[in-house]
């Protein structure tokens, strides 16, 4: 008498964090989203992977640093509040960073101006590795 037992692998983001830390390490990343409490938790991932998020609640205080600072890898945005218009004007401003969207929803018409998309809840292994791809690709 046989049996097979067939799981999924667990993966230990602190493992893969350990071997990539050197990519992720200082990096400037910007968080559009208008709710507070994402906000808080990207916050809390983005330090814990030793980066650097700066955040804003809104499309035009977003806009207005971006012109002024353009020392970001990679931005967040949330696209449930309007993101991709927002992202048409950052792509003017910044054409070469990468972009990942979160949302709530399945992905829509119109989102190739992002490199990545999330649908909530956030899963941490996948923004993990879709930051290190960003900001990998973006040194090349």
């Amino acid at each position: 008498f046989t049996f097979t037992i067939i799981a999924k692998e667990v993966i230990n983001i602190d493992d893969i964090l350990e071997k990539h830390a050197d990519i992720l390490k200082n990096a400037e990343i910007f968080v559009v989203d208008d709710k507070i409490e994402n906000r808080m938790f990207l916050v809390g991932l983005l330090f814990k992977w030793n980066m650097k998020p700066t955040t804003f609640n809104e499309e035009q205080e977003a806009l207005q640093y971006l012109k002024l600072c353009n020392e970001f890898k990679v931005g967040i945005i949330n696209i449930d509040m309007g993101g991709t218009p927002l992202a048409q004007k950052i792509k003017q401003i910044t054409p070469d960073i990468p972009l990942i969207a979160i949302s709530s929803s399945e992905k829509e018409e119109g989102n190739e101006l992002f490199d990545y998309y999330i649908v909530k809840p956030i899963d941490q292994f996948k923004l993990f590795t879709y930051l290190i791809s960003c900001i990998f690709n973006k040194q090349k």
